[in-house]
């Protein structure tokens, strides 16, 4: 389900109207300000491609928490010289955040079954 709030606030830091927003995807430009008002969901597509005109992950926009920049960076710290963990950084180098933290993850949760 779509956190209406978090792409509201999302729009309004970058100066988007939810409205301009409606009419780059093609429709009326009432959809998102409607879609918002009855919560009603946005389809998979629709979706993929706000979060790409704002810069963020569908996941973002479904109110899931991504980890918080400066996590990001202690994760990084903690992973980036770990012999098994470099090939995996190396691969995604030019990745944007978002596939980052995906990455951290991953490694969190090899991580997570090494120590049990």
């Amino acid at each position: 389900m779509v956190d209406y709030e978090r792409l509201w606030k999302m729009a309004k830091n970058k100066g988007i109207s939810l409205a301009h927003l409606s009419e780059q995807l093609g429709l009326s430009r009432y959809y998102l300000n409607n879609c918002r008002r009855t919560d009603a969901e946005i389809p998979l597509i629709r979706l993929m491609r706000l979060a790409d005109m704002l810069g963020t992950s569908v996941e973002y926009l479904r109110g899931e928490d991504p980890l918080a920049e400066e996590e990001l960076e202690v994760l990084l710290g903690k992973f980036l010289h770990r012999p098994e963990c470099q090939l995996l950084f190396a691969a995604v180098e030019d990745a944007p955040p978002e596939v980052i933290r995906k990455v951290v993850k991953i490694i969190e949760i090899l991580n997570s079954n090494d120590n049990d």
